[in-house]
């Protein structure tokens, strides 16, 4: 009897502790529910989040309608806005698709807008205001021959390849009269604040690092699987035998940045060099796509204003900013280093050992790309209409305070519609050249940079 009551007590005592640990943690569960806390979150809010997909590499989210927000860094405040997206993320009404998917009108004029998330329309309160909106308005607002129908080609973080990708597979069918390019700043800040390095699209080293470790490391990878399991996997010869799974080494190069673990590639001042000319390649591919298409190549706005942009620095004084710091350059030794993570050594780096600052870079990028872009522009004078210009010169040439800008590139609906009404006055005189002083006077109004180099001719 003493033996049965004893056992009687030891289940009880077993039951009234899985009870007691049910409830602790059913308490912590309510709590969490409740508060929303997150101790510790690895989430990040983007403007416009983004999907795989084909050729592309990503996308925004398509098919998407409703709410979004972008901090307005300028006044501290946020801006709350409505957008939509298509079935490929672009800001459009109409799905875009491989084959034919749109009758051009007899007397229509087609003008595909391509960019990052300013062209895209991140900072537009509502669809309606988007740069590509506010150009068919004015395109259609000052002369009744031609019905302007503008397409958002824009999707945001895309660089120039992506953007010239998104054209040739949905842009070409629709047969184009204008193509009109708002980019570059994506295509540096890939390259060196994402440290992605040339010729690639954000996001592309994690991409990598995911196909590696999920496709190249076995055919008995499972997709879902932490630390633990992973370490376990390494260590183990009997939960590998029991269950066939293979490790997954840690091939990421990790950099420290922006207060997130970033994967990333090293990235020196030569890739800053080599994305200068892999961009205006690139800008020189929207050339052609048929025989009667006029383009307009344009740096999209930056807030720094036209001075600091363009004139204010020399560029070697832009180039020893960027290399400038004790850990900007990542040297032979820094390559040769592990990193220890909870004593266990991984591959890469990481620490802030990430290259040239972003900040000159971006500076000497835009310089540079002016340069070679009016190179270009000039060597097509006979073959193709074509012109450049940099979308900021509507704005004054001083650090604007919130009413255009809500942070280094994104636009307020005030910004758009300036930027947009450039484009359209640019498209108007040369589509309407018996129109055209009417056209340059206005642009002359419009434009703020008195002393940039505008072509009026």
């Amino acid at each position: 009897m003493v033996m049965r009551a004893t056992k009687i007590e030891l289940f009880r005592n077993i039951a009234l502790l899985i009870i007691t640990v049910v409830v602790i943690l059913g308490g912590v569960e309510l709590f969490f529910r409740i508060t929303k806390l997150k101790l510790k979150d690895r989430t990040r809010q983007m403007i416009f989040s983004n999907e795989y997909v084909p050729y592309l590499g990503f996308i925004n989210s398509p098919n998407r309608s409703g709410e979004y927000s972008v901090p307005n860094q300028l006044t501290g405040k946020l801006m709350v806005g409505k957008r939509s997206t298509n079935n490929w993320g672009y800001r459009a009404n109409i799905n875009y698709g491989f084959v034919k998917y749109y009758e051009k009108k007899q007397n229509e004029k087609i003008v595909l807008l391509t960019g990052g998330s300013a062209a895209a329309g991140a900072g537009a309160s509502e669809d309606s205001q988007t740069i590509d909106a506010r150009m068919q308005y004015y395109l259609n607002t000052y002369q009744d021959r031609y019905s302007y129908t503008v397409f958002n080609f824009a999707n945001g973080g895309w660089v120039a390849m992506q953007e010239l990708i998104g054209v040739q597979l949905f842009g070409k069918q629709l047969d184009p009269d204008w193509i009109v390019t708002m980019n570059g700043r994506n295509d540096i800040a890939v390259c060196i604040d994402h440290n992605e390095g040339v010729a690639a699209h954000m996001h592309n080293a994690l991409i990598d690092s995911y196909i590696y470790g999920y496709l190249e490391c076995g055919g008995a990878t499972t997709f879902y699987r932490g630390e633990f399991e992973n370490y376990l996997i390494e260590h183990s010869y009997a939960y590998r035998g029991l269950t066939g799974k293979v490790y997954i080494p840690r091939k990421q190069y990790i950099i420290k940045k922006h207060g997130m673990n970033m994967v990333g590639t090293k990235v020196t001042w030569d890739d800053v060099e080599k994305q200068i000319e892999f961009y205006v390649r690139i800008q020189g591919s929207f050339i052609g796509i048929n025989d009667h298409c006029k383009y307009i190549l344009s740096l999209q706005p930056l807030v720094h204003g036209y001075t600091n942009a363009f004139e204010k620095t020399a560029p070697e004084e832009l180039k020893k900013q960027a290399l400038g710091g004790s850990n900007r350059v990542v040297d032979a030794v820094s390559l040769a280093k592990y990193v220890y993570r909870n004593g266990k050594k991984i591959f890469g780096l990481l620490g802030n050992d990430t290259g040239p600052a972003y900040g000159p870079s971006a500076l000497y990028f835009y310089r540079a790309a002016q340069v070679k872009l009016m190179e270009l522009v000039g060597s097509y004078h006979d073959k193709a209409d074509v012109e450049y210009v940099y979308g900021g010169i509507v704005f004054d040439d001083r650090t604007d305070t919130g009413t255009y800008f809500l942070d280094e590139v994104h636009m307020t609906d005030q910004g758009e519609d300036r930027v947009a009404k450039l484009y359209a006055l640019m498209i108007l005189r040369r589509d309407f050249p018996e129109r055209k002083n009417e056209f340059n006077a206005l642009l002359k109004d419009l434009i703020m940079v008195k002393q940039y180099p505008f072509e009026y001719s």
